[in-house]
């Protein structure tokens, strides 16, 4: 009897945390702009909670920077065989988020749909996504917006 309780309260657990993306939206980005000094500053329209015991009081701006990697090849310099380092820059996934940790921006106010990043590297793909968050869940991700400061 005791596993039975166990198990339901685990199935009760489960289906709220699937359900709560579906509580909150996820944010549309209106607006990215380029500063100077190097960064950026994005701005997206608010949401709301569906349910209105838990009220949306922030947001996560989720900044993914290109990764870097490191190729190396064999080249002929003056008849002479090298091994040579190049860097190149990843692709961002076309439809789906980067697998790789992004930094997190928290705006802990539900009123201020907008942030500030002045972390840049320039020549630097960066790619931004907004999600609402609440006291119990953690909403929809943006579509996401790109910025690279030439």
């Amino acid at each position: 009897m005791k596993v039975f309780y166990v198990l339901l309260l685990v199935a009760a657990a489960t289906s709220s945390i699937l359900k709560a993306p579906e509580d909150i939206p996820a944010p549309r980005l209106l607006r990215l702009e380029a500063l100077d000094p190097p960064g950026f500053r994005v701005e997206w329209n608010p949401v709301k909670s569906k349910d209105e015991s838990d009220p949306v009081i922030g947001y996560k701006v989720k900044v993914w920077e290109q990764q870097s990697i490191k190729v190396y090849n064999y080249e002929v310099i003056d008849g002479v065989n090298m091994l040579v380092e190049q860097t190149i820059l990843s692709e961002f996934p076309r439809d789906d988020v980067p697998e790789w940790e992004p930094t997190v921006l928290m705006v802990e106010s539900a009123a201020n749909p907008a942030a500030q990043y002045n972390n840049v590297k320039v020549g630097v793909q960066y790619e931004i996504r907004v999600q609402a968050y609440s006291n119990k869940y953690e909403g929809a991700l943006s579509d996401a917006m790109r910025i690279k400061i030439t």
